[in-house]
């Protein structure tokens, strides 16, 4: 084996590792990234569903309000 050769073989397995690295970086930066996405998804479907709740409960109090019977003086 030549010393081209050799050459050519190490630089390709050095190109091919470093590639390997950076393909690791970028999923785990891509995952990270959406993950934290999610999270904030999340927390803005939990204030959602709090605010529906809210609206919920103050609709459920107006109509107890208008079946109750007025008040005798």
């Amino acid at each position: 084996m030549g010393p081209r050769v050799a050459g050519f073989l190490i630089g390709g397995f050095a190109t091919a590792a470093v590639s390997a690295i950076l393909l690791q970086y970028d999923v785990l930066r891509k995952q990270e990234l959406t993950n934290k996405k999610i999270e904030e998804m999340t927390v803005q479907a939990d204030m959602i569903v709090h605010r529906f709740r809210v609206v919920e409960a103050g609709w459920r109090a107006l109509a107890e309000d208008v079946e109750a019977p007025p008040p005798k003086r």
